[in-house]
């Protein structure tokens, strides 16, 4: 089996109306890792995650476990890599949380019994399980939050890509996420502002800066680099201090 969860080489990407995103990514990251990526705004944080389920596409390449992203291979490269965006409400328009967290499975053409088994699951493990016949608009934010990661759940992906996922929480809705995702085990590719989540949750940290990635190594070293936070519009958090 391949150990590498994912495989990118000489990716660039640039957008309509010429903003240069990407340029010469090169990295890989292992099956079971827990990689964040920080970097000021315009880093091209969000926009990297993007290429890593296809959403966007440039030229470069992008493998999953081995399996090149293009068209051939798109639809199992979904099945495999879950994305969940920074806002919920990008993430949620079914009319009810169980029809959101089913949409996945249905959509692989599960038998009936086996998609209403994985939505449970995955609501249970999200904490929202009593919230299956409640519409997802109705829902607090930090409960859309959760149903967002429900929906990615359910169809138990290989790697998880999460856009800013404690942005816009309170401290006990960001408090509360942050437990939730260190029980996930899956490979996961966290993009965010949020320094203190990055350390409590990633082993390595990749930082980007205007399209590149500048530094890549052991978290905590990284995020004890104060010259090199505050030089890309970064500052160090507090909890690693408190910690140490």
């Amino acid at each position: 089996m391949n150990d590498l969860a994912l495989e990118v080489k000489n990716l660039s990407f640039t957008y309509p109306d010429g903003t240069q995103a990407l340029s010469g990514i090169n990295f890989s990251v292992r099956d079971g890792e827990r990689v964040g990526f920080i970097g000021g705004n315009g880093a091209g944080k969000s926009t990297l995650l993007l290429h890593l389920n296809g959403t966007l596409r440039s030229n470069g390449s992008v493998k999953i476990f081995g399996l090149e992203i293009n068209d051939k291979n798109i639809h199992c490269i979904r099945k495999r890599v879950g994305l969940i965006f920074q806002n919920p409400d990008d993430q949620l328009f079914m009319p009810t949380v169980f029809d959101d967290v089913s949409f996945g499975p249905v959509n692989m053409n599960l038998e009936k019994d086996e998609i209403i088994r994985r939505s449970r699951e995955a609501l249970s493990v999200a904490g929202m399980e009593h919230n299956i016949k409640r519409s997802s608009h109705h829902l607090s934010f930090g409960e859309k939050k959760r149903v967002s990661f429900a929906t990615v759940l359910s169809m138990k992906p290989d790697i998880i890509l999460l856009d800013e996922p404690t942005a816009n929480l309170d401290p006990g809705g960001r408090r509360e996420l942050i437990d939730f995702l260190k029980t996930i085990k899956t490979t996961k590719i966290i993009a965010s502002h949020d320094l203190e989540m990055i350390y409590r949750l990633c082993g390595r940290t990749m930082l980007l800066n205007k399209g590149r990635i500048i530094a890549d190594g052991e978290t905590q070293e990284m995020l004890i680099d104060k010259e090199l936070l505050e030089s890309n519009a970064l500052e160090a958090p507090l909890a690693l201090y408190l910690s140490g």
